[in-house]
């Protein structure tokens, strides 16, 4: 296939998976579940190569708007989420603003900023 191609069927596929995800309850909840299965085996992956999880109830970050990995447990759901501390306020907070129940962490390295590489 040529670039041209492969752009075309990017785009349909897009178009199609746009307008199911839009219409479709059980489509938009079974993508849900396998970006959480993805975020879950990512993060898996991150706490073996860091040595494990810190309980909150351990030790906290010391610094402020570091970037860290949490573990949270909410009406009996469970998951990894990547959220920044919030030193004054002793909170873990996520992207949308949110502030989440962690009972443990792990440090995560610093985004790159747009137009900066390592």
């Amino acid at each position: 296939m040529t670039n041209e191609q492969l752009e075309k069927e990017k785009q349909a596929f897009e178009e199609w998976f746009n307008a199911k995800a839009a219409k479709d309850d059980d489509f938009r909840w079974e993508v849900e579940r396998f970006d959480a299965r993805l975020g879950w085996m990512a993060a898996k992956e991150h706490a073996a190569k860091q040595g494990g999880w810190i309980s909150v109830e351990e030790k906290l970050p010391t610094e402020d708007d570091q970037y860290v990995l949490v573990w949270e447990t909410v009406d009996g759901n469970s998951g990894a989420e990547q959220a920044f501390f919030n030193l004054p306020e002793k909170t873990f907070v996520n992207f949308a603003g949110d502030i989440l129940k962690a009972t443990h962490w792990q440090p995560l390295s610093t985004p790159l900023s747009e137009g900066k590489q390592q």
